[in-house]
């Protein structure tokens, strides 16, 4: 069976700077000493992996501290610095996400998986940015 699936650009770019603005105002949070934050029953781990003149690879993780059920999530991001654009390179055990998925597929991905979990990225950042406003972490002591 051959999908008809056509992915939607825009939509997707769309997404990326959302979660590019929201990466960043994370980062902001944080500097060499300190890559997590902690939240209620959240915390949230960003390591940078790679670092050059354009872009910037993070491993993102996410653990809850009160609920032992529910998965750890764990993504590998890279930031686009001049394009102003943040992908989901590597979703859970997913090594490398396409842009279409043929369906029905063996690994039971969506034909639109790529779009799906740049948007689910964007969920948790926003809620991690509100969680944020709601209880800000303490002020960084000033370097002089």
């Amino acid at each position: 069976m051959k999908s008809n699936y056509q992915p939607r650009v825009a939509k997707l770019l769309s997404v990326c700077q959302f979660n590019y603005t929201y990466l960043q105002q994370l980062l902001h949070l944080l500097d060499e000493q300190r890559t997590s934050i902690e939240f209620d029953e959240i915390r949230l781990n960003l390591n940078t992996q790679d670092n050059s003149t354009y872009t910037e690879t993070f491993e993102l993780n996410m653990s809850w501290t009160k609920v032992s059920f529910l998965p750890d999530l764990s993504m590998t991001i890279r930031l686009y610095h001049d394009a102003r654009l943040a992908e989901v390179l590597t979703y859970q055990q997913v090594s490398r996400l396409l842009a279409v998925y043929k369906y029905p597929n063996d690994n039971m991905h969506q034909p639109d998986e790529k779009y799906r979990v740049n948007a689910f990225l964007q969920h948790v950042l926003k809620s991690c940015l509100e969680l944020v406003v709601k209880n800000p972490p303490p002020l960084r002591e000033p370097k002089c």
